[in-house]
Parts: C-alpha cells; sequence; structure tokens
C-alpha cells in the first residue's frame, strides 16, 4: 500500500492533535485543532516585489492576520502589501502621472509701482 502525502494544511492539524505548539507569526497566539482551517502562510517578503518562495520566507498566520497585512486596516492602506505593491509598479513605470491637461498656474497680481510691503511696515512703526 502506497502512503498517502498530506497537504500543509493536514500536516499542521496532524502536528496540532499531538499537541505540537505552534504559533502565529503576527499576533504570537499558539494554534489549536479547531483554528488549523484558518492557518494561511505568510510570505515576509512578498513573491511579487522578488521575495524568494522558500520555507525561509513562510510563516504561518492566521487568516485574520494575513489580512490585515495584506489590505491594511479599515480605510487606510498605508504599510499593507498590496500599498508596498502598488508603490513598487509605480516607480518601476515611471512614477506618478496625471492624466489631462497640465494644471495652470493661476499666478499673482503685481503690486502698484513703488510698493513695498516691508517699506510701509517700517514707515507705520515710525509713526507710532
Amino acid at each position: 500500500m502506497k502512503r498517502r502525502r498530506l497537504t500543509p494544511r493536514q500536516a499542521i492539524q496532524v502536528a496540532l492533535q499531538q499537541r505540537a505548539v505552534i504559533v502565529c507569526f503576527r499576533c504570537e497566539k499558539a494554534f489549536t485543532v479547531e483554528d488549523a482551517k484558518q492557518i494561511e502562510i505568510e510570505h515576509l517578503h512578498e513573491l511579487e516585489l522578488g521575495g524568494a518562495d522558500e520555507i525561509e520566507n513562510m510563516r504561518w498566520s492566521h487568516k485574520e492576520c494575513h489580512a490585515k497585512i495584506t489590505n491594511g486596516t479599515k480605510a487606510g492602506t498605508a504599510g499593507s502589501s498590496k500599498h508596498r505593491i502598488a508603490k513598487a509598479k509605480r516607480i518601476a513605470k515611471g512614477g506618478k502621472k496625471r492624466k489631462g491637461p497640465a494644471i495652470q498656474s493661476r499666478g499673482f497680481q503685481k503690486p502698484p509701482d513703488g510698493y513695498s510691503a516691508w517699506r510701509k511696515s517700517i514707515k507705520d512703526m515710525e509713526n507710532d
């Protein structure tokens, strides 16, 4: 009879059933047998940013913990994996380019001849 190969998730489930202590890389809480379906492999250095698909670059984390680092928290994505990947692609492409016509400066009106705000303030101080 040929031995059956276990998937990584099944291997973790077996290890947890045998009372192995495996901790989430992000929240540092120990996984339970019930958590086995919520465990994901996380790459420390994103594959899209040149990270290796090697064991040294992988960590186990809860699905929620992994989602926070991938998608960001609440309304902001700053610091998330998606943000870093988008920024790297934008820089590689040549930076931000504005679509549409260039924004025209409205400039400033020229002051009347002989007017100087500095001279005016000095005169005001001398009169006091």
